[in-house]
């Protein structure tokens, strides 16, 4: 994590691991938990822990099973919280970075490194770039749209791999994804913020190649793989339930493991340039 904000030129001091009380705490030592959420260092802590844990699971056996390659010299992935004011977030190859942004909404400042969903589809990026680097050099647009499916869908499955939250959403919908609008929206914040919508994009929705004109923009037409995507998960949940008979959070979890392991084990069988969605 190196936070330094390069419109004010101004390099955050970075959070410390306390050995003596197991936390990681802030300037002054002030303990970094949960009345800490707007410390910078509090931000630190949120986007490295979202993504240590993400690349645990992408480079587990029931996943990639090995080590993810970046698509850049070096083996670490630069997070930066702060990178400077704007409706923005990115992964960027050449500084070997992804870069979060923050920008104003009424009375209140919205951090995009405090954004899971944000911080996921952006890893999604890094991961797909680092498996298949050639993308960035197709002119197909299901390849670019391939890209933000990726980013989504890391989105997703992070979501639904968090215990806690994958418990409580079973339960408040007694076991159906397709009421778990946590799971479908992304970028709920973002999305409020800057469209006054409840989300930024939506994997639940109706979306088919024939029904969007030519020219379609990458994150729209990605939306038609997505929705597909979540439509599978929906399926499996219902079908897990209809035939073990186990409770909703049983079912959650079966979805979401066996979602992770179709749709991110075939990523090494992807041609090396132009993706298109029947691949």
């Amino acid at each position: 994590v190196v936070d330094y904000n390069a419109d004010t030129g101004k390099l955050e001091p970075p959070a410390v691991w306390d050995e003596a009380s197991q936390k990681f705490t802030g300037p002054g030592g002030a303990v970094l938990d949960a009345t800490a959420t707007a410390s910078f260092q509090f931000h630190q802590v949120s986007v490295w822990a979202l993504l240590q844990r993400a690349l645990a699971d992408f480079e587990d056996a029931s996943a990639l099973g090995r080590p993810i390659p970046w698509a850049f010299e070096g083996n670490r992935l630069i997070l930066v919280p702060h990178a400077g004011y704007g409706q923005n977030a990115y992964y960027d190859r050449a500084s070997k970075s992804l870069q979060f942004y923050y920008f104003d909404s009424g009375d209140a400042t919205v951090f995009t490194c405090l954004s899971a969903d944000i911080v996921h589809h952006e890893f999604g990026h890094a991961v797909l770039d680092g498996i298949r680097p050639l993308l960035n050099e197709s002119a197909h647009p299901e390849t670019a749209a391939f890209h933000e499916f990726m980013g989504d869908l890391t989105a997703i499955l992070m979501t639904v791999r968090n215990h806690t939250l994958r418990r409580h959403l079973a339960e408040i919908t007694e076991g159906r994804f397709d009421r778990a609008t946590t799971v479908s929206s992304i970028a709920e914040e973002f999305g409020q913020a800057v469209d006054n919508r409840p989300y930024l994009r939506t994997a639940r929705n109706s979306y088919t190649m024939s029904s969007l004109p030519p020219g379609t923009g990458a994150h729209t037409l990605s939306q038609v793989l997505t929705g597909a995507m979540f439509d599978v998960l929906v399926a499996m949940g219902d079908q897990y339930q209809q035939e073990s008979r186990n409770l909703p959070a049983a079912a959650f979890w079966y979805a979401a493991d066996r979602l992770g392991r179709t749709a991110i084990q075939p990523l090494d069988l992807l041609p090396p340039v132009d993706v298109n969605f029947r691949d």
